[in-house]
């Protein structure tokens, strides 16, 4: 191997190994979801939390302890007046890796409003919570995060509620996912031209809010098992293509593979949609909230590096021919990390 080529490799790793996340070094939570159903005084509440998270904290706690950490982290008030958990039960899916959590609470008078409150994030930061919300017939949504704990609903909540939480969920899983980032990363270092980027990112956006719907609306299924990988492996193949190859004068030679793969990621985008159990008759507007989220999510990473690489190629080409290969080597190596990984999860 050529010295300047160990370089790019071992700059690349190296940068891989203290910009990225790895599994192994620290807790990565799930996407966790949840219904609430009202009626008169009392409030159904089930949760779904993958194993995992819920192993992560509570593992070998008691009944009675899981009974006290879920009133520590969860409350629910109706008319203003708190209600008690009354009831609750613990099933465990091992072989979908689901913990199910349906609740009982009991408040002292029916009422219109209701005022919850979501704590449940195992030690995470990350961790975003969908949870749809059900009372007379209309259905809602919210989006608890570690910034949003608090969320509010009565029967004049306006429509608007559920679309900025979709859209918030969007833009959070998209630059929280950082496999996504990575991939709109790829193509950034690897077009030469604003135009050229453009036509790829158009690309990748039209696939993946193709295969968001369709998957959405359970028109098209795969296995997570398959779509995991699959987007691990889309990002080592876009990076490396550019690493070897060098920056696309011009979209047509990427189109097509950019479209393909964004086909891939727009299945791996619908995994929080599905999980959340929206009926089909109410999908319309948390489909279409949240691939705008995503789309908000991809002009914010493009808005925010592209400049700066024009920037650096035009004052210092050098540094910035350094650091676009290292970068690719770093996006390379991380990616085939996470292919190994999920393939043998």
């Amino acid at each position: 191997m050529r010295p300047f080529i160990r370089r790019y490799f071992a700059a690349g790793i190296f940068l891989s190994l203290i910009l990225f996340p790895r599994p192994g070094s620290a807790h990565i939570l799930r996407f966790s979801s949840s219904e609430m159903q009202v009626k008169s005084n009392e409030i159904q509440w089930t949760l779904k939390v993958h194993l995992t998270d819920f192993n992560h904290v509570l593992e070998t706690a008691e009944e009675a302890q899981v009974r006290d950490y879920l009133s520590s982290r969860l409350s629910v008030r109706l008319a203003g007046q708190p209600c008690e958990l009354k009831h609750f039960q613990l099933s465990k899916d091992v072989g979908q890796e689901v913990v199910t959590l349906p609740l009982l609470y009991v408040c002292p008078a029916p009422g219109d409003s209701i005022e919850v409150s979501y704590g449940l994030f195992f030690g995470d930061t990350g961790h975003r919570h969908l949870m749809k919300f059900d009372q007379g017939g209309e259905s809602l949504s919210f989006t608890f995060s570690q910034s949003s704990t608090e969320a509010s609903f009565s029967a004049s909540t306006s429509v608007w509620k559920t679309v900025a939480g979709f859209i918030r969920l969007g833009l959070s899983h998209i630059l929280l996912g950082f496999d996504h980032v990575l991939f709109v990363l790829s193509l950034l270092l690897g077009a030469r031209h604003f135009k050229t980027l453009f036509w790829l990112v158009t690309a990748f956006t039209l696939a993946h809010s193709i295969t968001l719907a369709l998957a959405t609306l359970d028109l098209l299924n795969l296995s997570s098992k398959v779509v995991e990988p699959a987007i691990a492996a889309s990002i080592a193949f876009v990076a490396l293509r550019h690493l070897i190859f060098g920056e696309m004068e011009k979209a047509k030679a990427d189109l097509a593979v950019t479209f393909f793969f964004g086909l891939i990621h727009g299945l791996g985008f619908s995994t929080v949609l599905k999980e959340a159990g929206i009926p089909p008759t109410q999908i319309v507007t948390p489909l279409l909230s949240f691939n705008l989220g995503v789309e908000l999510g991809q002009v914010l990473i493009v808005g925010s590096v592209y400049p700066l690489t024009v920037l650096l190629r035009r004052s210092l080409p050098l540094i910035y021919c350094w650091l676009r290969r290292v970068s690719l080597v770093a996006i390379t190596g991380m990616a085939l990390y996470w292919l190994v990984e999920r393939i043998s999860s």
